[in-house]
């Protein structure tokens, strides 16, 4: 878990006001071990990595149908993917937009987390593969 996932988990968890100290409280550390895990200077331990997604699991999160029985990953699951999870980035959109946050700083941000992790999932050439035919929708 990298310290921007686990800072992300602290805010849907405890809150992002007063959250980093009530994580402290509940991992029996200091708020500055949480600052530090958040920021890289230290490797979260395992344990605890392990505990954050295990308190996610509790957390209502919209909805997403799982792929068609019997598709194959290897095949272009793309368009049945999108169809799955819009409801959940509807869900994201709205309350960005109700927490008072522009659409398009709400779409800048989602946009950097989608390359960073595709960057880090699928490498930079197909990043960047994907990134272009997306900028060539642009132009249709």
């Amino acid at each position: 878990m990298t310290g921007p996932e686990f800072k992300s988990l602290v805010a849907l968890i405890w809150g992002r006001h007063g959250g980093q100290q009530r994580a402290a409280r509940h991992f029996g550390v200091s708020d500055r071990t949480i600052r530090r895990w958040i920021d890289g200077s230290r490797r979260i331990p395992e344990n605890v990595a392990a505990e954050m997604l295990g308190l996610t699991e509790r957390i209502e999160l919209p909805a997403i149908a799982p792929p068609q029985a019997g598709s194959d990953p290897l095949e272009d699951r793309d368009d049945a993917a999108a169809d799955a999870i819009r409801p959940a980035y509807v869900a994201v959109m709205l309350a960005a937009e109700r927490a008072g946050w522009e659409p398009a700083e709400a779409l800048t941000a989602l946009l950097s987390w989608v390359t960073t992790d595709m960057r880090r999932m699928s490498g930079d050439a197909t990043t960047k593969k994907t990134l272009e035919a997306a900028m060539m929708m642009l132009d249709e």
